[in-house]
């Protein structure tokens, strides 16, 4: 944090020599800055003063390191529900060699850090968050929270088959009309 206080004053001061700041300042074409991403923010927020027609308050969100959870809450989350005997159960006896649980993670931690890995600064790490471990008659596992879309039915979705994890794009669903 005390780099990003140190380096935003001269990256701001940048950007409003360019003339940019306009855009920071108007919801409709606010985009975060390459420039301000390397210094670590992932999101950008700004208000005018109402006082003050030359002033506005600028609040950045910088990349996480610590809190309450991290991206690898997922795991111990879907670990919990593959040792369940009777998930193993059912997909043990429903087709043998192939058996593949989908999760709903609802509760919790995890279902804000399977967001993280839809979050570009977190992308990457995916595949580094240790996976489950799969018991026997279980060959892979999805993880997904849900949305309240009809065409969108998860937010966010994992897969791994034990050796780690992968993020994959939610499908959006095509509806007909009804008549």
């Amino acid at each position: 944090m005390n780099d990003l206080h140190a380096a935003l004053p001269g990256e701001l001061g940048t950007l409003e020599a360019a003339g940019l700041v306009e855009d920071l300042l108007d919801e409709r074409r606010r985009r975060l800055p390459e420039s301000v991403g390397a210094l670590g923010v992932t999101g950008l927020a700004t208000w005018r003063r109402v006082d003050a027609d030359e002033e506005a308050l600028v609040v950045v969100h910088p990349q996480p390191v610590a809190g309450f959870y991290s991206i690898a809450a997922v795991t111990p989350a879907v670990q919990g529900v593959l040792d369940r005997l009777d998930n193993q159960e059912k997909l043990y006896y429903a087709a043998p060699g192939v058996g593949e649980l989908f999760i709903w993670l609802e509760d919790g931690f995890a279902p804000a850090a399977l967001h993280l890995g839809e979050v570009a600064a977190f992308a990457d790490q995916v595949r580094t968050v240790p996976p489950p471990v799969l018991p026997e008659g279980i060959t892979g596992v999805w993880a997904a929270t849900r949305t309240s879309s009809r065409t969108r039915p998860a937010s966010a979705l994992w897969y791994s088959r034990g050796l780690h994890w992968r993020g994959i794009a939610p499908p959006t669903l095509a509806l007909e009309a009804s008549a």
